[in-house]
């Protein structure tokens, strides 16, 4: 697919090799991006097929539409035996998904979905058609070209069956589109373990008497069940390789920070602190204070005093402030 935002062209694996600057540029062209654009389908009838398997087949280019191809000529295409001329299709048009209708005695009215990684079948899988209906038996029929679309994948059989979740993840493949304003509702249900029913609606804004409108889901079509026949599922190898990351989209390791279900938490290494540079807070009753230094006329009256202070201070059993009070009046007698 072609994009602006691509690495330097290469391709992942192997390939034809440009001989001149033009061949090059083609080459370019329909690498692998490192930031995916949507991904285009090509539809495809087969040699034989029917009313019902060739309406389903245009119902769903028009639902994948603008991102898609339709073949109107048939193919003698068997993409379980051979997926070379799938693989022609995909290179020439530069899509990585694919569509093919056909209908046989043995397998009656089919479908077979597949996705392709660089231009290489990757996996694909096959569904029969029961109970169709087509877009145009609905009176709402409404379809929104380049819409995105919601799924409902109803019952954990999507999770633990193989075939269905491969059928899962294709078909998000398939309709996953542009992020738009707009939302269409599409749903998938099941009630059993190898048939699918296929649903489409459309969202209809109501009116409720309030501020925000009441929404409704309308059935638009098509609708058909779907039965899970054959499937092929892509390597270990190839896989890996499909779902390779580029290092310029994992985020980047940060240093000292570890994350659980809670949050981030950040280790901090710091120096020894000199705590006797440590601001407390100063309170006044906190705060030193010098004695006065004073030098007596008599020296036998200033021991005296001083020894009479220091064994009054200690034997009466006063507060600091009180001591304080009585030693400042001595000093001032003194003085004086």
């Amino acid at each position: 697919m072609t994009s602006k935002t691509r690495g330097k062209g290469v391709r992942l694996t192997g390939g034809k090799k440009a001989k001149t600057a033009k061949g090059k540029r083609v080459l370019d062209a329909k690498a692998p991006l490192i930031v995916e654009n949507p991904k285009s389908a090509i539809f495809l009838r087969g040699i034989q097929t029917n009313e019902v398997s060739l309406g389903a087949l245009r119902d769903l280019y028009s639902l994948k539409k603008p991102n898609a191809v339709l073949f109107s000529r048939k193919n003698q295409i068997s993409p379980f035996e051979d997926a070379s001329s799938l693989e022609f299709f995909s290179d020439k048009n530069d899509t990585s998904l694919f569509c093919l209708a056909s209908s046989n005695k043995k397998r009656p009215s089919n479908l077979v979905f597949g996705r392709f990684f660089n231009h290489r079948l990757m996996d694909m899988i096959e569904v029969g058609i029961t109970n169709f209906k087509s877009i145009q038996e609905f009176k709402s029929s409404t379809i929104g070209v380049g819409g995105k679309h919601m799924f409902l994948f109803n019952g954990q059989v999507f999770d633990v069956n193989p075939q269905m979740r491969l059928f899962k993840e294709i078909i998000l493949d398939f309709f996953r589109g542009e992020a738009i304003d707009q939302v269409d509702l599409r749903a998938l249900t099941t009630s059993s373990r190898n048939k699918i029913f296929f649903r489409v609606y459309t969202a209809q804004l109501k009116k409720s008497g309030q501020r925000l409108p009441r929404v409704e889901l309308e059935e638009m079509g098509p609708s058909m069940d779907l039965v899970l026949r054959r499937h092929k599922e892509a390597s270990a190898e190839v896989r890996k390789a499909a779902l390779k990351v580029n290092r310029t989209l994992q985020p980047k390791k940060e240093k000292n920070v570890t994350k659980d279900d809670i949050g981030s938490y950040g280790r901090i290494h710091m120096e020894r602190q000199d705590l006797s540079q440590l601001q407390t807070r100063k309170m006044k009753a906190l705060k030193k204070r010098p004695l006065a230094d004073t030098e007596p006329e008599t020296g036998a009256n200033d021991a005296e005093g001083g020894d009479a202070f220091a064994d009054e201070g200690q034997s009466d059993g006063l507060s600091k402030g009180e001591r304080r009070k009585r030693r400042k009046a001595l000093l001032e007698g003194i003085d004086d």
